[in-house]
Protein backbone atom coordinates (compact mmCIF):
# COMPACT_ATOMS: atom_id res chain seq x y z
CA UNK A 1 0.00 0.00 0.00
CA UNK A 2 1.42 3.57 -0.96
CA UNK A 3 0.99 6.07 2.25
CA UNK A 4 0.19 9.83 0.19
CA UNK A 5 1.41 12.35 2.23
CA UNK A 6 -1.38 15.32 3.18
CA UNK A 7 0.77 18.23 1.36
CA UNK A 8 2.13 20.73 3.39
CA UNK A 9 3.36 24.40 3.18
CA UNK A 10 3.20 25.96 -0.02
CA UNK A 11 2.19 22.60 -1.92
CA UNK A 12 -1.49 22.86 -0.28
CA UNK A 13 -1.91 25.78 -2.60
CA UNK A 14 -1.57 23.77 -6.10
CA UNK A 15 -4.34 21.11 -5.06
CA UNK A 16 -7.33 21.28 -7.39
CA UNK A 17 -10.37 22.02 -5.12
CA UNK A 18 -11.69 18.47 -5.56
CA UNK A 19 -8.40 16.86 -4.34
CA UNK A 20 -8.74 19.47 -1.47
CA UNK A 21 -12.25 17.63 -0.30
CA UNK A 22 -14.95 20.43 -1.50
CA UNK A 23 -17.24 17.80 -1.73
CA UNK A 24 -18.02 18.29 1.90
CA UNK A 25 -19.09 21.60 1.01
CA UNK A 26 -23.19 22.26 0.51
CA UNK A 27 -23.69 21.53 -3.28
CA UNK A 28 -24.96 25.12 -3.62
CA UNK A 29 -21.72 26.56 -2.07
CA UNK A 30 -19.81 23.57 -4.40
CA UNK A 31 -21.97 24.99 -7.78
CA UNK A 32 -20.81 28.53 -6.71
CA UNK A 33 -17.23 28.23 -6.77
CA UNK A 34 -17.59 25.79 -9.78
CA UNK A 35 -19.67 28.33 -11.95
CA UNK A 36 -16.74 31.36 -10.55
CA UNK A 37 -14.03 28.77 -12.81
CA UNK A 38 -12.44 28.25 -9.22
CA UNK A 39 -10.83 25.46 -9.37
CA UNK A 40 -7.36 25.24 -7.18
CA UNK A 41 -7.09 26.64 -3.88
CA UNK A 42 -4.91 28.99 -4.85
CA UNK A 43 -7.45 30.89 -7.20
CA UNK A 44 -10.23 30.29 -3.97
CA UNK A 45 -7.60 32.08 -1.24
CA UNK A 46 -7.00 34.66 -3.54
CA UNK A 47 -10.61 35.77 -3.84
CA UNK A 48 -11.67 38.05 -0.86
CA UNK A 49 -14.83 37.84 0.99
CA UNK A 50 -16.87 40.83 -1.29
CA UNK A 51 -15.81 38.48 -4.37
CA UNK A 52 -17.28 35.38 -2.89
CA UNK A 53 -20.22 37.37 -2.18
CA UNK A 54 -20.73 38.49 -5.81
CA UNK A 55 -20.74 35.00 -6.98
CA UNK A 56 -24.15 34.06 -8.39
CA UNK A 57 -26.56 32.53 -5.84
CA UNK A 58 -24.10 32.82 -3.18
CA UNK A 59 -24.35 34.79 0.00
CA UNK A 60 -23.88 35.06 3.52
CA UNK A 61 -24.09 30.97 4.38
CA UNK A 62 -21.79 30.26 1.16
CA UNK A 63 -19.14 33.10 2.79
CA UNK A 64 -18.88 31.21 6.15
CA UNK A 65 -19.00 27.76 4.87
CA UNK A 66 -16.00 28.72 2.32
CA UNK A 67 -14.54 30.86 5.17
CA UNK A 68 -14.93 27.57 7.44
CA UNK A 69 -13.62 25.08 5.01
CA UNK A 70 -10.58 26.83 4.39
CA UNK A 71 -9.68 27.48 8.27
CA UNK A 72 -9.75 24.02 8.82
CA UNK A 73 -7.33 23.48 6.60
CA UNK A 74 -5.47 26.37 8.24
CA UNK A 75 -6.05 28.90 4.92
CA UNK A 76 -8.35 32.15 4.71
CA UNK A 77 -9.57 34.55 1.94
CA UNK A 78 -7.16 37.02 0.87
CA UNK A 79 -4.23 35.47 0.59
CA UNK A 80 -1.14 35.31 -1.51
CA UNK A 81 -0.09 31.94 -2.01
CA UNK A 82 3.59 33.48 -2.84
CA UNK A 83 4.08 35.13 0.07
CA UNK A 84 1.42 33.48 2.56
CA UNK A 85 2.05 30.02 4.40
CA UNK A 86 -0.75 27.81 6.07
CA UNK A 87 -1.67 28.86 9.44
CA UNK A 88 -0.67 26.35 12.58
CA UNK A 89 -3.16 27.76 15.01
CA UNK A 90 -6.10 26.27 15.77
CA UNK A 91 -9.53 26.61 13.65
CA UNK A 92 -11.86 28.62 15.38
CA UNK A 93 -15.09 27.89 13.57
CA UNK A 94 -17.39 30.98 12.57
CA UNK A 95 -20.61 31.45 15.01
CA UNK A 96 -23.88 30.60 13.41
CA UNK A 97 -25.97 33.73 12.73
CA UNK A 98 -28.57 34.28 15.35
CA UNK A 99 -31.07 36.79 15.09
CA UNK A 100 -31.42 39.05 18.22
CA UNK A 101 -35.00 38.08 18.79
CA UNK A 102 -33.57 34.13 19.22
CA UNK A 103 -31.10 34.71 21.69
CA UNK A 104 -32.83 36.99 23.60
CA UNK A 105 -36.24 35.18 23.53
CA UNK A 106 -35.95 33.17 27.20
CA UNK A 107 -35.47 36.34 28.77
CA UNK A 108 -38.13 38.10 26.63
CA UNK A 109 -40.40 35.55 27.99
CA UNK A 110 -39.51 35.53 31.30
CA UNK A 111 -39.87 39.58 31.30
CA UNK A 112 -43.53 38.72 30.29
CA UNK A 113 -44.08 36.46 32.94
CA UNK A 114 -42.89 38.37 35.70
CA UNK A 115 -44.32 41.69 34.08
CA UNK A 116 -47.93 39.63 34.02
CA UNK A 117 -47.47 38.63 37.25
CA UNK A 118 -46.84 42.42 38.45
CA UNK A 119 -49.32 43.99 36.45
CA UNK A 120 -51.73 41.73 34.71
CA UNK A 121 -52.33 40.10 31.25
CA UNK A 122 -52.04 43.51 29.21
CA UNK A 123 -49.08 45.02 29.94
CA UNK A 124 -48.14 49.03 28.91
CA UNK A 125 -44.76 49.22 26.94
CA UNK A 126 -43.73 51.51 28.97
CA UNK A 127 -43.48 49.05 31.89
CA UNK A 128 -41.58 46.34 29.25
CA UNK A 129 -39.00 48.78 27.88
CA UNK A 130 -37.03 49.13 31.16
CA UNK A 131 -36.48 45.56 32.00
CA UNK A 132 -35.64 44.55 28.45
CA UNK A 133 -33.07 47.07 27.77
CA UNK A 134 -31.92 45.44 30.49
CA UNK A 135 -31.52 42.59 29.24
CA UNK A 136 -29.37 44.42 26.51
CA UNK A 137 -32.10 44.92 23.49
CA UNK A 138 -31.18 48.52 23.02
CA UNK A 139 -34.18 50.67 22.23
CA UNK A 140 -33.85 50.84 17.92
CA UNK A 141 -34.40 47.27 18.09
CA UNK A 142 -36.90 46.80 21.04
CA UNK A 143 -39.67 47.76 18.07
CA UNK A 144 -38.67 45.16 15.42
CA UNK A 145 -38.19 42.21 18.18
CA UNK A 146 -41.67 43.02 19.80
CA UNK A 147 -43.30 43.08 16.06
CA UNK A 148 -41.28 40.06 15.49
CA UNK A 149 -42.62 38.10 17.95
CA UNK A 150 -45.82 39.28 17.87
CA UNK A 151 -47.78 40.96 15.32
CA UNK A 152 -45.53 40.35 12.55
CA UNK A 153 -46.03 36.39 12.77
CA UNK A 154 -50.08 37.12 11.85
CA UNK A 155 -51.26 35.53 14.84
CA UNK A 156 -48.81 33.02 15.36
CA UNK A 157 -46.04 34.83 17.64
CA UNK A 158 -45.27 34.42 21.01
CA UNK A 159 -47.12 38.09 22.15
CA UNK A 160 -49.91 39.89 21.19
CA UNK A 161 -50.47 43.33 21.06
CA UNK A 162 -53.51 45.51 21.96
CA UNK A 163 -54.53 49.15 21.06
CA UNK A 164 -54.99 51.45 17.97
CA UNK A 165 -52.32 54.06 18.73
CA UNK A 166 -49.67 54.51 21.89
CA UNK A 167 -49.88 53.69 24.60
CA UNK A 168 -49.88 49.66 23.43
CA UNK A 169 -50.17 47.37 25.48
CA UNK A 170 -49.04 43.60 25.40
CA UNK A 171 -49.41 40.15 26.35
CA UNK A 172 -47.94 36.72 26.41
CA UNK A 173 -50.13 34.21 23.95
CA UNK A 174 -51.06 30.51 24.37
CA UNK A 175 -47.68 29.76 22.24
CA UNK A 176 -45.74 32.44 24.90
CA UNK A 177 -46.23 30.77 27.57
CA UNK A 178 -45.48 26.93 26.85
CA UNK A 179 -42.24 28.07 25.69
CA UNK A 180 -39.17 26.67 28.54
CA UNK A 181 -37.43 29.62 30.16
CA UNK A 182 -33.78 29.70 31.37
Amino acid sequence: MIDIAEPTGHDIFSQTLEEAGVGNLSVRTQNCLKNDNLVTLDQLVRQSEHQIRRIPNSGRTTLIEVKDWLGSKGLRLGMDPNRDAPSTLPFQPTPPFVPVYQRFLPGIIQVFEDLTAEVGEWIPMSAISPRLKALGIEKLQLGPVIAILGTATHGKGYIEKRGERNPYTYRLTEKGRQLPVE
